[in-house]
């Protein structure tokens, strides 16, 4: 087989090296693990509300050993890649790993947001952010599974799972911040995350609540035109509802 120069582990040698903390900014964060391919939907939906995007994925670190003009950056209307920085992060509590931070910029209003791809171990950047206190404001899971193709982990389950990866619903819901919003089609989840959508967005007939522990969601009905299973969930801790009220 011949290489394939588009393809070369020698694209990732000599990158800048980042500690974990200068990853993270001080706007709103969408947090999506296990992404693979779904990247489109969260920057359509989100633009105008969330600052940085993280996805996260092992399958990535093939994709970015290409040359960055390469990698296929999906841009929500009006919006433009105005640069883009590969580098090699440093998480101190896991193996360093490779990383692509992009810049958009809207061509009319001027706004900007980062989408950073980072080619590592969901759990462990979870946990960097826990280390490090950083809100979520949105978390996006979706068209996950336990069987073969699937990260087999749970994240919005109280229970591990059954090859035994940790459960991680209590720990995604302290992270979120209060009012945030977490988005799922039911992968690897509760059951009430779970829809019995039929024909549309106006035939939302799931949960329209669900109470775990110390934790309120309530539905904001589908999210996604393209595949109305999934769903948005405002979280807000129950103390802080009572507050409120």
């Amino acid at each position: 087989m011949t290489s394939n120069a588009q393809d070369d582990p020698r694209q990732n040698r000599n990158l800048p090296n980042y500690p974990f903390d200068e990853l993270i900014s001080s706007g709103r964060l969408l947090y999506y693990p296990c992404s693979g391919k779904d990247t489109r939907f969260p920057l359509e939906r989100f633009a105008e509300s969330i600052d940085s995007f993280w996805f996260v994925d092992l399958r990535y670190e093939k994709d970015l050993r290409r040359p960055i003009s390469e990698f296929d950056v999906p841009c929500h209307s009006g919006y433009e890649v105005e640069a883009r920085t590969k580098m090699k992060v440093y998480p101190e509590i896991r193996d360093p790993f490779v990383a692509l931070r992009c810049q958009l910029k809207h061509s009319q209003s001027g706004r900007r947001l980062e989408v950073l791809y980072l080619s590592t171990d969901a759990v462990g950047v979870f946990q960097c952010l826990e280390k490090f206190q950083k809100r979520i404001s949105v978390f996006c899971h979706r068209r996950d599974g336990i069987s073969e193709g699937g990260s087999n982990l749970w994240w919005l389950h109280p229970d591990p799972a059954p090859e035994g990866a940790p459960a991680f619903l209590e720990r995604v819901l302290a992270q979120v911040e209060d009012r945030g919003t977490i988005v799922s089609d039911g992968s690897n989840a509760l059951p009430e995350f779970g829809t019995s959508q039929n024909n549309g967005p106006t035939n939302f007939s799931g949960p329209k609540e669900i109470v775990f522990n110390r934790f309120r969601l309530r539905s904001e009905g589908p999210f996604d035109q393209q595949c109305t299973r999934t769903i948005g969930w405002v979280v807000a801790s129950i103390a802080e509802t009572k507050n409120r009220s």
